[in-house]
């Protein structure tokens, strides 16, 4: 994290370049090495003759549009670990509140010179934690169990929307999908994710957030307790699907 033009900022490693080495060890610019390719662009190439009501839009976010791209686009076949990776956003996206997971903000990495395909890092997660929310606010739904209820696993929806004649066009609460248990392999994603996370490690790093830096807020007490809490009861919904 930094400050950039007075504002709080993150920086992301740009993972498609490394170093270029210069004299004495000296780093001289970058150099590519791989190409980042969103899925946006894999599923706008991608045409499925199973799907009647297939949009042929890389934007678009029907749910069974892109399971079927992941199945059947041809480097997203070839990539190890994709339908895994796609539920694991999905859940841990809904434990963090990210509703903009869109078809840009994931996808894989090409590396031309040894014809490999494998997935890109996890990027732009900055829809997540009510970030448009006051201080203020936060500090008044924390007075009221039923609007935290709501905040955790009532109300969120995500990126991603349903498919049908009823559903078309409405996006998921990735809460009540879960719950639901219809799907097996986000079924499966949400145990890993039971089984993995470490909610103490989680709370230290948010607890260990500066309050403020120069003249700029950070992250105020309240919107720590905030964070903590609705993140505790996002994590016991579901473990309580998982036992």
């Amino acid at each position: 994290m930094g400050i950039r033009k007075n504002k709080i900022v993150a920086a992301c490693r740009d993972f498609t370049r490394k170093p270029a080495a210069g004299q004495n060890g000296a780093v001289r610019g970058f150099r590519p090495i791989k190409m980042l390719v969103p899925f946006h662009d894999l599923k706008n190439s991608f045409m499925s003759g199973d799907l009647d009501s297939y949009s042929g839009t890389g934007s678009e976010t029907l749910l069974d549009e892109v399971l079927a791209t992941i199945a059947g686009q041809v480097e997203l076949k070839s990539t190890p670990g994709v339908l895994e990776r796609f539920w694991d956003m999905f859940v841990v996206d809904a434990f963090i509140g990210n509703n903009d997971r869109n078809n840009g903000n994931w996808g894989v990495l090409i590396d031309p010179a040894n014809d490999v395909t494998e997935l890109a890092p996890v990027y732009d997660n900055g829809n997540a934690f009510f970030n448009k929310r006051g201080v203020e606010q936060m500090s008044r739904r924390l007075q009221n169990e039923g609007a935290m209820r709501e905040d955790a696993w009532l109300t969120p929806l995500c990126a991603y929307k349903y498919t049908g004649l009823d559903n078309e066009g409405h996006r998921i609460n990735p809460f009540t999908f879960v719950k639901q248990g219809n799907n097996a392999d986000c079924a499966a994603a949400a145990e890993r994710f039971i089984n993995n996370v470490n909610m103490e490690a989680i709370e230290n790093i948010i607890k260990g957030v500066p309050e403020s830096a120069g003249c700029l807020a950070v992250m105020p007490d309240v919107q720590k307790e905030f964070y903590i809490r609705l993140l505790r009861m996002r994590y016991e919904f579901f473990r309580a699907i998982a036992i």
